[in-house]
């Protein structure tokens, strides 16, 4: 290969990752928020490695709940099953819904409808934005943060990944121009 094609393909590697850059940041930033929902659901831990807190045990009439129930099982639970004044426990225990330690997780709708909110490209800076992605979402995302911190914050371990899985897709590129 002679320098001058040297030189194209080069320049072809160059173009090809700027072009893929907005692109190339959402998934980073979704695969982000991907790990930090598995850790935050899964592990129910914050970034530190600690858990979250315990949930409520302050009491308050279950029909407080019913409306949050997910399903006529868990009312009749909460009926049958526990005194008029319940926790916010008691009423996840009703819907058998796990609770050792905080995982963000009722409904599932919070964290399912977290992820990339917007994304803004200025030369060659994208800023990609991470947050709920409808108001309701977004609202609940809001509230837990000013509670918690941002609790999609990375640890390490999830930075490394991230970092890893996009040095592999840049060296992908490029193997696949300069062959």
């Amino acid at each position: 290969m002679s320098f001058a094609d040297l030189a194209i393909k080069y320049k072809l590697v160059v173009e090809t990752l700027n072009a893929n850059r907005a692109q190339e940041a959402v998934i980073i930033a979704t695969e982000a928020t991907l790990l930090a929902r598995r850790r935050i659901q899964i592990d129910k831990k914050n970034a530190e490695g600690s858990k979250f807190g315990d949930y409520s045990q302050a009491v308050v009439p279950q029909t407080y709940f019913y409306k949050r129930a997910l399903s006529q099982g868990a009312i009749d639970r909460m009926k049958n099953q526990y005194p008029y004044f319940i926790s916010y426990k008691d009423a996840r225990e009703a819907n058998n819904l796990p609770t050792d330690a905080i995982d963000f997780t009722y409904s599932g709708e919070m964290l399912r409808n977290t992820g990339v909110t917007s994304v803004q490209q200025q030369e060659a800076t994208v800023t990609v934005n991470v947050g709920g992605q409808t108001d309701e979402a977004a609202k609940k995302l809001g509230y837990q943060n000013n509670r918690f911190g941002n609790i999609l914050t990375l640890n390490q371990q999830e930075k490394d990944l991230v970092t890893q899985a996009n040095i592999e897709r840049v060296l992908r590129t490029i193997d696949e121009i300069l062959g």
